[in-house]
């Protein structure tokens, strides 16, 4: 501050409302969005210098009626990037000091650089030990978003990344589990790359929402415990195109599917995905994919009974339209009132059905 060189501070006759309310605006304006170049292995701070906690950590430590301002503003704390890069003690310290000043505050918690095992397989710390159970979600917090980033891939099937998950007591309402940063040729990979999302998801029964990026595994949906109602189910280049309709039988409650296609046609060829399952979700309401073969309407499909059906259908977003899929599944679906096309918007099935069949 420029009045720091006489030594007076000009905040001091500010009512403490409006001093708040100028912490609220910086925090604000800071980027929260996790950026790599941030976080090197040898930062000590578990947080990102580029994020807007720790411009409240920042703002906290300024003098003793900054921090006690600061530490009475729940939002000012809300949106948490983590890094396990650090000492196990200074996440362990800093997560013990900032989740109790929630308050039941909604927030967004995103933990960097999880890693379980070297390339050799073997455990990269003491079992028990893992950085990630200082970072347990207590009673009270409402996390709006847990994602969870990992360095190796194959890795959301570890028993401690499950020890972790059964630990966290507080509500969490929706699920990440992003493979983007993960290197294959540091990663052990085991026996078998079958994966059951409903292992992880069984912990956290307040789930609503699952965004699953860069999974390379085979879906899997074995007898485990029941998953929570998820309503919302996101997945960005997952492994096999249709490998996801195998969970539908666990989303009975699922009301809107988006799926993004990052490059799945760089896949192995060979997988074969015809002998799927055909996705049917009565509830879902809304839907955006590439392109309705990701449903099973490939044209090439010829039995009807292998094809998807959404009867509450109302809302579908397609980037890359094959025309004959297209108008079968817009026929089949005549409930459909908002439609965009390669980001052209139609007001529904039939007048998409027109354009293409002009009189």
């Amino acid at each position: 501050m420029s009045s720091a060189a006489s030594g007076y501070d000009f905040t001091i006759r500010l009512p403490a409302e409006l001093l708040a309310d100028i912490f609220a605006l910086v925090v604000a304006e800071i980027s929260s969005i996790y950026k790599p170049g941030d976080l090197g292995k040898g930062k000590a701070a578990p947080i990102s210098s580029a994020s807007s906690i720790e411009a409240a950590n920042q703002i906290s430590h300024v003098c003793s009626r900054w921090r006690q301002t600061a530490i009475g503003m729940p939002v000012l704390w809300s949106r948490i990037s983590l890094t396990l890069y650090s000492s196990s003690r200074v996440v362990e310290h800093f997560c013990k000091s900032v989740f109790p000043r929630l308050k039941g505050y909604p927030c967004w918690l995103q933990i960097q650089g999880t890693r379980f095992l070297d390339m050799d397989g073997h455990p990269r710390y003491t079992s028990g030990l893992h950085p990630l159970y200082h970072c347990a979600i207590i009673p009270t917090m409402v996390v709006k978003e847990l994602a969870l980033s990992f360095l190796a891939d194959y890795e959301y099937n570890h028993p401690e990344l499950l020890d972790f998950l059964s630990r966290c007591r507080g509500k969490v309402r929706s699920l990440v589990i992003d493979m983007g940063y993960v290197v294959l040729a540091d990663s052990w990979k085991p026996s078998s790359c079958e994966w059951d999302p409903g292992k992880v998801v069984a912990h956290l029964p307040y789930v609503r929402r699952l965004r699953l990026q860069y999974i390379q595994a085979d879906f899997q949906t074995l007898d485990t415990q029941p998953w929570p109602p998820i309503e919302e189910l996101e997945l960005v280049a997952i492994y096999v195109p249709r490998r996801w309709s195998l969970l539908v039988p666990k989303l009975p409650h699922l009301r809107k599917l988006v799926i993004y296609d990052q490059g799945w046609r760089n896949f192995p060829a060979g997988i074969d995905d015809q002998d799927l399952p055909p996705p049917s979700l009565p509830k879902v309401t809304e839907i955006r994919v590439p392109w309705v073969g990701w449903l099973g309407w490939n044209p090439g499909v010829i039995d009807v009974s292998l094809r998807g059906y959404f009867p509450s259908l109302r809302t579908l977003e397609v980037s890359s339209p094959d025309k004959r899929g297209l108008q079968a599944f817009l026929t089949a679906h005549p409930n459909i009132q908002h439609l965009v096309v390669h980001m052209k918007r139609y007001s529904g099935g039939s007048e998409y059905l027109e354009s293409a069949h002009p009189n």
